[in-house]
């Protein structure tokens, strides 16, 4: 979804081979990128190709409290704050992402 100078991307449950189908056509827009990282932020050995091409200003995982925490979310929080991204993830709380002309917030 594109409006003005920033886009959200809903990569749904993508997995390494959507990922890679997407890799192969994927122009990353002018602008701000928000990401809902693909597949509840569960590790894919082609993550971090994807993480550098989308370079998302904010990364958010759905993932809930019957799926906690666990060392492939922790890798894929890193990789993202490692790329200058804010990590929400949705087990926190709700998340609510407000856009207008002048920038954008996440709260949660």
């Amino acid at each position: 979804v594109s409006d003005g100078d920033y886009t959200l991307l809903f990569a749904g449950d993508a997995e390494d081979a959507r990922i890679e189908e997407y890799l192969n056509g994927y122009k990353r827009p002018a602008g701000t990128v928000i990401l809902k990282v693909p597949y509840h932020g569960h590790w894919q050995d082609n993550l971090p190709a994807f993480a550098e091409a989308v370079m998302p200003a904010a990364a958010i995982l759905c993932c809930s409290k019957s799926e906690p925490e666990d060392e492939e979310r922790a890798l894929t929080e890193a990789l993202f704050e490692e790329l200058g991204a804010a990590v929400y993830r949705t087990f926190e709380g709700d998340i609510t992402l407000h856009i207008d002309g002048s920038g954008h917030s996440v709260t949660q």
